[in-house]
């Protein structure tokens, strides 16, 4: 008998962490941005395209993809190139904090990653961030 009650209450316990982490587990969400500039001569765009991909065990895949464009009396040309960070997350609540990906840059870039987002479920379910100067994410 009481080895049925343990087995009842590690089961139960495991099925809650599995509640939780499956807001956002098992889902990609995605985000995109454009920018450009120039001195009026030698001009710039880029492209931008990041996903964060949350698995079950509880770990996040960030993955950056940058296409870059430039033109110009100095030359022009363009690159493409991606990075790929991968961290932790937990979820309390609508809460979901992302943690162990570079929270002041990636790649080079200015935008947070880790910090706390709001998971709000309407629109298919986006990640807002709690912080500035990082992006909305938007699920696939």
């Amino acid at each position: 008998m009481f080895s049925i009650i343990l087995a009842m209450c590690v089961s139960l316990s495991s099925c809650s962490d599995d509640d939780e982490l499956g807001v956002v587990a098992g889902k990609i969400f995605s985000a995109s941005s454009s920018s450009g500039g120039g001195d009026g001569d030698n001009e710039h765009r880029e492209q931008n395209s990041e996903t964060m991909t949350f698995k079950n065990n509880g770990t996040v895949i960030y993955n950056l993809y940058v296409s870059e464009v430039w033109w110009g009396p100095d030359g022009s040309g363009d690159r493409n190139w991606s990075t790929e960070r991968k961290g932790t997350y937990t979820v309390k609540g609508n809460t979901i904090e992302v943690s162990g990906i570079s929270s002041s840059s990636v790649g080079g870039w200015s935008w947070k990653i880790s910090g706390k987002y709001t998971y709000v479920d309407s629109d298919g379910g986006k990640l807002i961030p709690a912080f500035s100067n990082g992006h909305t994410f938007h699920a696939e």
